[in-house]
Protein backbone atom coordinates (compact mmCIF):
# COMPACT_ATOMS: atom_id res chain seq x y z
CA UNK A 1 0.00 0.00 0.00
CA UNK A 2 1.75 3.83 -0.60
CA UNK A 3 2.26 5.64 1.88
CA UNK A 4 3.52 9.47 2.04
CA UNK A 5 7.17 8.49 2.30
CA UNK A 6 6.32 6.05 -1.34
CA UNK A 7 5.54 9.83 -2.88
CA UNK A 8 8.30 11.73 -1.19
CA UNK A 9 10.57 9.35 -2.35
CA UNK A 10 9.52 9.42 -6.15
CA UNK A 11 9.21 13.06 -6.25
CA UNK A 12 12.47 13.51 -4.50
CA UNK A 13 11.27 15.66 -1.85
CA UNK A 14 10.49 15.11 1.81
CA UNK A 15 7.20 13.85 3.55
CA UNK A 16 7.00 17.28 4.91
CA UNK A 17 6.86 19.18 1.58
CA UNK A 18 4.95 15.95 0.65
CA UNK A 19 2.30 16.64 3.77
CA UNK A 20 2.11 20.35 2.68
CA UNK A 21 0.90 20.02 -0.47
CA UNK A 22 -1.55 17.58 0.51
CA UNK A 23 -2.97 20.54 3.41
CA UNK A 24 -2.43 23.42 0.68
CA UNK A 25 0.30 24.81 3.79
CA UNK A 26 1.31 28.01 2.02
CA UNK A 27 5.13 27.81 0.83
CA UNK A 28 4.90 24.56 1.49
CA UNK A 29 5.96 24.10 -2.50
CA UNK A 30 7.12 25.93 -5.07
CA UNK A 31 4.69 25.41 -8.50
CA UNK A 32 6.47 23.03 -10.22
CA UNK A 33 7.03 21.08 -6.93
CA UNK A 34 3.64 20.95 -5.77
CA UNK A 35 2.48 19.95 -9.20
CA UNK A 36 4.93 17.44 -9.65
CA UNK A 37 3.33 15.90 -5.90
CA UNK A 38 -0.14 16.14 -6.84
CA UNK A 39 0.81 14.39 -10.23
CA UNK A 40 2.45 11.57 -8.20
CA UNK A 41 -0.30 11.47 -5.85
CA UNK A 42 -2.70 10.79 -8.37
CA UNK A 43 -0.29 8.27 -10.33
CA UNK A 44 0.59 5.82 -7.28
CA UNK A 45 -3.42 6.61 -6.18
CA UNK A 46 -2.03 7.42 -2.98
CA UNK A 47 -4.70 8.37 0.03
CA UNK A 48 -4.37 9.62 3.38
CA UNK A 49 -6.15 7.64 5.06
CA UNK A 50 -5.84 4.74 3.04
CA UNK A 51 -4.55 2.83 5.69
CA UNK A 52 -6.76 3.73 8.43
CA UNK A 53 -9.92 2.67 6.24
CA UNK A 54 -7.76 -0.49 5.22
CA UNK A 55 -7.36 -1.92 8.64
CA UNK A 56 -10.87 -0.69 9.97
CA UNK A 57 -12.95 -1.93 6.85
CA UNK A 58 -15.15 0.06 7.23
CA UNK A 59 -17.34 3.21 5.76
CA UNK A 60 -17.28 6.65 7.06
CA UNK A 61 -21.28 6.89 5.74
CA UNK A 62 -20.54 10.19 4.64
CA UNK A 63 -21.29 11.54 1.15
CA UNK A 64 -19.27 14.21 -0.19
CA UNK A 65 -21.10 17.05 -2.79
CA UNK A 66 -18.92 18.95 -4.73
CA UNK A 67 -19.80 22.02 -6.69
CA UNK A 68 -18.29 25.11 -7.82
CA UNK A 69 -19.84 28.03 -5.33
CA UNK A 70 -18.44 30.96 -7.42
CA UNK A 71 -20.82 33.23 -8.70
CA UNK A 72 -23.73 32.21 -7.05
CA UNK A 73 -25.56 34.73 -4.28
CA UNK A 74 -27.33 31.97 -2.42
CA UNK A 75 -27.09 28.74 -1.90
CA UNK A 76 -30.42 28.08 -0.18
CA UNK A 77 -31.83 30.72 -2.08
CA UNK A 78 -31.26 29.37 -5.58
CA UNK A 79 -34.07 27.63 -7.40
CA UNK A 80 -32.19 25.52 -9.27
CA UNK A 81 -29.21 24.28 -6.41
CA UNK A 82 -31.37 25.23 -3.28
CA UNK A 83 -33.47 21.97 -4.02
CA UNK A 84 -31.17 19.10 -5.06
CA UNK A 85 -28.92 20.48 -1.86
CA UNK A 86 -32.06 19.90 0.00
CA UNK A 87 -33.02 16.84 -1.39
CA UNK A 88 -29.42 15.47 -0.52
CA UNK A 89 -29.28 16.30 2.83
CA UNK A 90 -32.79 14.89 3.32
CA UNK A 91 -31.98 11.68 1.77
CA UNK A 92 -28.67 11.30 3.50
CA UNK A 93 -30.08 11.70 6.85
CA UNK A 94 -32.72 9.23 6.02
CA UNK A 95 -29.89 6.61 4.90
CA UNK A 96 -27.88 7.35 8.03
CA UNK A 97 -25.12 9.36 5.44
CA UNK A 98 -23.50 12.30 6.77
CA UNK A 99 -22.87 15.28 4.05
CA UNK A 100 -19.44 16.81 3.37
CA UNK A 101 -19.53 19.72 1.11
CA UNK A 102 -16.52 20.83 -1.18
CA UNK A 103 -16.97 24.26 -3.10
CA UNK A 104 -13.74 24.77 -5.19
CA UNK A 105 -13.83 25.90 -8.16
CA UNK A 106 -14.16 23.76 -11.21
CA UNK A 107 -10.51 24.90 -12.94
CA UNK A 108 -8.97 23.41 -10.19
CA UNK A 109 -10.40 20.37 -9.66
CA UNK A 110 -8.03 17.64 -10.98
CA UNK A 111 -5.48 19.34 -8.10
CA UNK A 112 -7.93 18.66 -5.37
CA UNK A 113 -9.01 15.06 -6.50
CA UNK A 114 -6.39 14.38 -3.55
CA UNK A 115 -8.88 15.75 -1.24
CA UNK A 116 -11.93 14.75 -2.49
CA UNK A 117 -10.73 11.24 -2.51
CA UNK A 118 -8.82 11.94 1.10
CA UNK A 119 -11.17 8.63 2.86
CA UNK A 120 -13.54 10.82 4.54
CA UNK A 121 -16.12 10.24 1.79
CA UNK A 122 -17.17 7.30 0.71
CA UNK A 123 -18.47 8.31 -2.64
CA UNK A 124 -18.99 11.67 -4.33
CA UNK A 125 -21.79 13.87 -5.93
CA UNK A 126 -20.64 16.13 -8.55
CA UNK A 127 -23.15 18.95 -9.35
CA UNK A 128 -22.69 20.31 -12.53
CA UNK A 129 -19.18 19.48 -12.97
CA UNK A 130 -17.44 21.64 -15.63
CA UNK A 131 -14.60 19.51 -16.07
CA UNK A 132 -12.63 17.85 -18.68
CA UNK A 133 -12.32 13.77 -19.45
CA UNK A 134 -9.06 13.98 -17.42
CA UNK A 135 -10.65 14.75 -14.19
CA UNK A 136 -13.64 11.38 -14.47
CA UNK A 137 -10.64 9.47 -15.47
CA UNK A 138 -8.15 10.34 -12.44
CA UNK A 139 -11.39 9.49 -10.48
CA UNK A 140 -12.48 6.27 -11.79
CA UNK A 141 -8.52 5.55 -11.44
CA UNK A 142 -8.99 6.38 -7.23
CA UNK A 143 -11.74 3.65 -7.64
CA UNK A 144 -14.00 7.04 -5.71
CA UNK A 145 -17.75 5.72 -6.71
CA UNK A 146 -19.31 9.31 -7.79
CA UNK A 147 -22.68 10.43 -9.51
CA UNK A 148 -23.32 13.42 -11.79
CA UNK A 149 -26.33 15.69 -11.28
CA UNK A 150 -27.31 18.37 -13.80
CA UNK A 151 -25.31 17.54 -16.92
CA UNK A 152 -26.12 14.81 -18.95
CA UNK A 153 -23.01 12.35 -19.79
CA UNK A 154 -23.26 9.70 -22.43
CA UNK A 155 -20.75 7.38 -21.20
CA UNK A 156 -22.00 4.33 -20.16
CA UNK A 157 -19.98 3.91 -17.08
CA UNK A 158 -20.98 7.76 -15.56
CA UNK A 159 -24.08 7.63 -13.76
CA UNK A 160 -26.52 10.79 -14.19
CA UNK A 161 -29.47 12.15 -12.09
CA UNK A 162 -30.63 15.08 -14.28
CA UNK A 163 -33.72 17.13 -15.37
CA UNK A 164 -35.37 15.74 -18.55
CA UNK A 165 -33.98 18.38 -20.69
CA UNK A 166 -35.16 17.11 -24.22
CA UNK A 167 -38.82 17.03 -22.83
CA UNK A 168 -38.45 20.10 -21.00
CA UNK A 169 -37.70 21.91 -24.38
CA UNK A 170 -40.33 19.96 -26.17
CA UNK A 171 -43.06 20.27 -23.81
CA UNK A 172 -42.64 23.74 -23.60
CA UNK A 173 -42.01 24.40 -27.63
CA UNK A 174 -45.41 22.52 -27.85
CA UNK A 175 -47.28 24.45 -25.28
CA UNK A 176 -46.44 27.47 -27.59
CA UNK A 177 -47.16 26.24 -30.32
CA UNK A 178 -50.61 25.23 -28.84
CA UNK A 179 -51.14 29.11 -28.19
CA UNK A 180 -50.90 29.20 -31.81
CA UNK A 181 -47.29 30.47 -32.15
CA UNK A 182 -45.24 29.74 -35.18
CA UNK A 183 -42.01 32.23 -34.87
CA UNK A 184 -40.55 31.30 -31.49
CA UNK A 185 -37.31 31.96 -31.13
CA UNK A 186 -35.28 29.98 -28.58
CA UNK A 187 -32.83 31.77 -26.12
CA UNK A 188 -30.26 28.97 -25.03
CA UNK A 189 -27.61 28.93 -22.20
CA UNK A 190 -23.97 28.73 -22.25
CA UNK A 191 -23.07 25.47 -25.46
CA UNK A 192 -20.71 23.70 -22.99
CA UNK A 193 -23.51 22.81 -20.86
CA UNK A 194 -25.16 19.46 -22.18
CA UNK A 195 -28.48 21.04 -20.56
CA UNK A 196 -28.32 23.71 -23.42
CA UNK A 197 -27.72 21.73 -26.10
CA UNK A 198 -30.58 18.95 -25.35
CA UNK A 199 -33.19 21.49 -24.61
CA UNK A 200 -32.77 23.17 -28.33
CA UNK A 201 -33.04 19.68 -29.21
CA UNK A 202 -36.51 19.43 -27.42
CA UNK A 203 -36.73 22.77 -29.14
CA UNK A 204 -36.39 21.51 -32.73
CA UNK A 205 -37.90 18.39 -32.60
CA UNK A 206 -40.99 19.96 -31.17
CA UNK A 207 -40.80 22.45 -34.08
CA UNK A 208 -40.88 19.53 -36.61
CA UNK A 209 -43.35 17.45 -35.21
CA UNK A 210 -45.66 20.43 -36.06
CA UNK A 211 -44.42 21.05 -39.57
CA UNK A 212 -42.92 24.32 -38.11
CA UNK A 213 -39.55 24.78 -40.15
CA UNK A 214 -36.92 25.90 -37.99
CA UNK A 215 -34.88 29.11 -38.36
CA UNK A 216 -31.55 29.19 -37.22
CA UNK A 217 -31.64 33.17 -37.05
CA UNK A 218 -34.32 32.70 -33.83
CA UNK A 219 -32.11 29.74 -32.36
CA UNK A 220 -29.54 32.37 -30.18
CA UNK A 221 -26.68 30.50 -28.13
CA UNK A 222 -25.73 33.02 -24.97
CA UNK A 223 -25.33 32.33 -21.21
CA UNK A 224 -27.25 31.60 -18.55
CA UNK A 225 -27.85 35.15 -16.86
CA UNK A 226 -29.84 38.06 -16.71
CA UNK A 227 -27.35 40.57 -19.38
CA UNK A 228 -27.64 37.60 -22.48
CA UNK A 229 -31.36 37.32 -21.87
CA UNK A 230 -31.02 41.22 -22.65
CA UNK A 231 -28.76 41.56 -25.24
CA UNK A 232 -30.07 38.65 -27.40
CA UNK A 233 -34.14 40.18 -26.64
CA UNK A 234 -32.65 43.43 -27.98
CA UNK A 235 -30.87 42.20 -31.02
CA UNK A 236 -34.38 40.00 -31.95
CA UNK A 237 -36.28 43.30 -31.57
CA UNK A 238 -34.42 45.04 -34.30
CA UNK A 239 -35.83 42.55 -37.00
CA UNK A 240 -38.80 44.13 -39.16
CA UNK A 241 -42.14 43.54 -37.05
CA UNK A 242 -43.19 40.87 -39.15
CA UNK A 243 -40.04 39.14 -39.14
CA UNK A 244 -39.86 39.37 -35.03
CA UNK A 245 -40.79 35.88 -33.43
CA UNK A 246 -44.02 35.83 -31.23
CA UNK A 247 -42.29 33.67 -28.32
CA UNK A 248 -39.38 33.96 -26.47
CA UNK A 249 -38.37 29.97 -25.35
CA UNK A 250 -35.43 30.76 -22.74
CA UNK A 251 -33.64 28.07 -21.39
CA UNK A 252 -33.54 29.82 -17.90
CA UNK A 253 -35.28 32.15 -15.61
CA UNK A 254 -32.42 34.38 -15.97
CA UNK A 255 -32.25 34.24 -19.43
CA UNK A 256 -36.40 35.42 -19.51
CA UNK A 257 -36.41 37.66 -16.87
CA UNK A 258 -33.39 39.32 -18.96
CA UNK A 259 -35.60 39.22 -22.07
CA UNK A 260 -38.74 40.83 -20.14
CA UNK A 261 -36.80 44.00 -18.93
CA UNK A 262 -35.51 44.75 -22.58
CA UNK A 263 -39.22 44.05 -23.74
CA UNK A 264 -40.24 46.60 -21.32
CA UNK A 265 -38.22 49.18 -21.97
CA UNK A 266 -38.71 48.96 -25.65
CA UNK A 267 -42.36 49.50 -24.58
CA UNK A 268 -43.56 45.86 -25.68
CA UNK A 269 -46.27 44.60 -24.38
CA UNK A 270 -45.94 40.78 -23.04
CA UNK A 271 -47.88 38.33 -23.33
CA UNK A 272 -49.65 40.71 -25.80
CA UNK A 273 -46.90 41.14 -28.80
CA UNK A 274 -44.44 38.75 -27.35
CA UNK A 275 -45.16 35.44 -24.87
CA UNK A 276 -41.93 34.20 -22.99
CA UNK A 277 -41.43 31.31 -21.23
CA UNK A 278 -38.92 30.10 -18.62
CA UNK A 279 -37.11 26.81 -16.87
CA UNK A 280 -36.34 26.69 -13.00
CA UNK A 281 -39.79 28.12 -11.69
CA UNK A 282 -37.55 31.33 -9.84
CA UNK A 283 -38.81 33.29 -6.72
CA UNK A 284 -37.55 36.49 -8.97
CA UNK A 285 -39.95 34.71 -12.02
CA UNK A 286 -42.95 34.45 -9.79
CA UNK A 287 -42.79 38.02 -8.57
CA UNK A 288 -41.89 39.35 -11.94
CA UNK A 289 -44.55 41.99 -13.74
CA UNK A 290 -46.23 40.10 -15.14
CA UNK A 291 -45.18 36.31 -13.39
CA UNK A 292 -43.18 34.28 -15.53
CA UNK A 293 -44.68 30.85 -16.84
CA UNK A 294 -41.94 28.61 -16.44
CA UNK A 295 -40.75 25.09 -16.33
CA UNK A 296 -40.13 24.07 -12.36
CA UNK A 297 -37.31 21.16 -12.09
CA UNK A 298 -37.82 18.10 -9.64
CA UNK A 299 -34.90 19.36 -7.89
CA UNK A 300 -35.53 18.05 -4.51
CA UNK A 301 -36.26 15.00 -6.41
CA UNK A 302 -33.14 14.78 -8.03
CA UNK A 303 -31.12 15.47 -5.20
CA UNK A 304 -32.84 12.47 -3.37
CA UNK A 305 -32.28 9.94 -6.42
CA UNK A 306 -28.56 10.90 -6.70
CA UNK A 307 -27.71 9.76 -3.16
CA UNK A 308 -29.82 6.57 -3.59
CA UNK A 309 -27.85 5.80 -6.53
CA UNK A 310 -24.72 6.78 -5.41
CA UNK A 311 -24.98 4.44 -2.32
CA UNK A 312 -26.34 1.54 -4.67
CA UNK A 313 -22.58 2.33 -6.35
CA UNK A 314 -20.63 2.38 -2.78
CA UNK A 315 -22.20 -0.65 -1.35
CA UNK A 316 -21.56 -2.33 -4.86
CA UNK A 317 -25.32 -3.22 -5.79
CA UNK A 318 -25.09 -1.99 -8.67
CA UNK A 319 -22.31 -0.81 -11.49
CA UNK A 320 -21.99 2.54 -12.92
CA UNK A 321 -23.75 3.97 -15.58
CA UNK A 322 -27.16 4.55 -14.82
CA UNK A 323 -29.23 7.29 -16.09
CA UNK A 324 -32.11 8.66 -14.33
CA UNK A 325 -33.94 11.33 -15.77
CA UNK A 326 -36.68 13.01 -14.56
CA UNK A 327 -39.50 15.34 -15.99
CA UNK A 328 -40.21 18.81 -15.22
CA UNK A 329 -43.41 20.22 -15.13
CA UNK A 330 -44.93 23.78 -16.46
CA UNK A 331 -46.14 26.44 -14.64
CA UNK A 332 -48.37 28.91 -17.06
CA UNK A 333 -48.23 32.37 -15.56
CA UNK A 334 -49.17 35.72 -16.92
CA UNK A 335 -46.43 35.99 -19.66
CA UNK A 336 -47.72 33.78 -22.13
CA UNK A 337 -50.79 33.74 -24.14
CA UNK A 338 -51.91 33.68 -27.85
CA UNK A 339 -50.14 35.51 -30.90
CA UNK A 340 -50.78 38.98 -31.76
Amino acid sequence: MTTMRDVAKACGVSVATVSGVLNNTPDAAGPETRERVLEMIQQMNYSPNAVARGLSHRRMNTIGVVMDYSGWGSLIADQHLGPIVDGIVGQSSRRRQKTLLYTEAWEDAIKNIPAFCDGFCDGLLLIVPMVSEEFFVKLFRRGTPFVIIGDHRTETNISIVDLDNIDAGRRITEYLIGLGHKRIAMLRGEDDHHSSSLRAQGYREALGARGLEYDAALDLGGGYNLESGYDRAITLLSRPPAARPTALFCGDDRIALGALKALNERGVRVPEDISVVGINNSVEGVGAEPPLTSLRQPGQGIGEKSVDLLLSHIKEEEEPGRKIILPGSLIVRGTSGPPP
